[in-house]
């Protein structure tokens, strides 16, 4: 017999793990940082990115956009990703794609 999920269900399931694992690292003093890096204004990226930043509040986790210009080289992106990796604030980075076409997804 065949069971079927309900994704409702499970993604309901998942943010209450998430939420409760969020709050006893708080307790302990770390509090998770996300950085969402966006290049360029691209209207389809933004709607996503208010529903991550909204889902993050929800269960705890700090997160914030970095807006770089569409015109940044790849030299000085990379350069950017690796300043934000080097942070020990921020626990995960989230690059919003597709890059402009001069930016190599390779060199990330």
């Amino acid at each position: 017999m065949a069971l079927i999920l309900s994704g409702k269900e499970v993604a309901e399931a998942l943010k209450e793990d998430l939420t409760k694992e969020v709050s006893e690292l708080r307790q302990k003093g770390y509090i998770p940082n996300l950085k969402i890096v966006i290049v360029g204004e691209r209207p389809d990226s933004l709607s996503y990115i208010k529903g991550a930043l909204k889902r993050a509040s929800e269960i705890g986790v700090e997160a914030s956009v970095l807006e770089l210009p569409e015109t940044i080289t790849e030299q000085e992106f990379i350069k950017k990703i690796h300043e934000l990796n080097e942070d020990e604030k921020i626990n995960g980075i989230l690059i919003m794609r597709p890059l402009p076409s001069h930016l190599s997804e390779d060199q990330i």
